[in-house]
């Protein structure tokens, strides 16, 4: 269980929420400002360029003066889902936290499932995010999640179309690098990327 701090004691909760459907800019620069101390820094890596999932791998890096609490934190990859079909959302591998703490698809319910959020109206090469979140723990000062392998996909794995996705970035395969396109979000104010327009 210790595992799940990376690097900071277990703080227990649930997963930070976003409403549904709409989605509304939120916070920039002023709401890096309403989170005192908040500095984030999302790494991001491809993993692929497969027709029937999205492979990447995320890893959140804690540049602020301030403990994070991973209940309160979350990730929101933006994509262009196909009509009708239902997604899902894997972990394959986490480095410091284990899968275990990663909400995924595959644990049943009571426990927290990915949220999949239509967004209205469409942005740019995004009609839909997945919130990425942690189950419970803290990220220290100086601290970092590790990288956390995913896997985003429609349920029956039919072929997508990752080039319509704006927060796909595969110009450098396996290379991990800062992702301004995947956003970071604390207590639901955005504090680390940029939304799509």
């Amino acid at each position: 269980a210790g595992a799940a701090a990376a690097g900071a004691g277990g703080a227990a909760g649930a997963t930070s929420s976003g409403a549904a459907g709409v989605t509304a800019a939120s916070g920039g620069a002023g709401g890096a400002a309403s989170c005192d101390g908040c500095k984030l820094e999302v790494v991001y890596t491809c993993l692929g360029t497969g027709t029937d999932s999205r492979n990447f791998a995320v890893e959140v890096k804690n540049q602020g003066s301030s403990l994070v609490l991973y209940k309160e934190l979350t990730l929101r990859y933006w994509y262009t889902a196909d009509a009708s079909k239902e997604q899902e959302l894997d972990c394959d591998t986490a480095e410091r936290l284990t899968c275990n703490y990663i909400v995924k698809s595959t644990d049943p319910p009571p426990a927290p499932q990915p949220k999949f959020v239509p967004v209205t109206p469409p942005r740019t090469k995004a009609n839909e995010y997945v919130e990425l979140a942690v189950v419970q723990g803290a990220l220290d000062v100086g601290g970092t999640t590790g990288r956390i392998q995913l896997r985003l996909h429609n349920k029956d794995f039919s072929p997508i179309d990752q080039t319509a996705d704006y927060s796909y970035d595969c110009g450098s395969v396996g290379q991990a690098h800062d992702s301004p396109k995947i956003t970071a979000y604390i207590r639901g104010v955005l504090v680390a990327g940029t939304e799509p327009p």
